[in-house]
């Protein structure tokens, strides 16, 4: 499956992409739902020792997102078979 994430604001790339894919079945366009900065440390204090995700899971903007409004993401097929 691949998704394309279009940034907030970004109408006229949205519906281009909406419009060109309508009849592609493994492609899904989102709207960008993240607002502002990641705010999950200033919210709540954070026990080190408890935290799992002790690294920064989010990467950096890609070409396409600074360029075109939006990103495109690869997620891999679940086949029921494997579970």
């Amino acid at each position: 499956m691949r998704v394309i994430y279009v940034r907030r604001g970004e109408f006229s790339t949205y519906s281009v992409l909406i419009d060109s894919l309508i009849a592609v079945s493994d492609v899904d366009v989102r709207w960008d739902r993240r607002r502002g900065e990641d705010r999950r440390a200033k919210s709540r204090p954070i026990d080190v020792r408890a935290e799992r995700r002790m690294e920064e899971r989010r990467k950096p903007p890609t070409r396409d997102w600074q360029l075109h409004g939006y990103t495109v993401v690869d997620f891999p097929d679940i086949d029921s078979s494997d579970r």
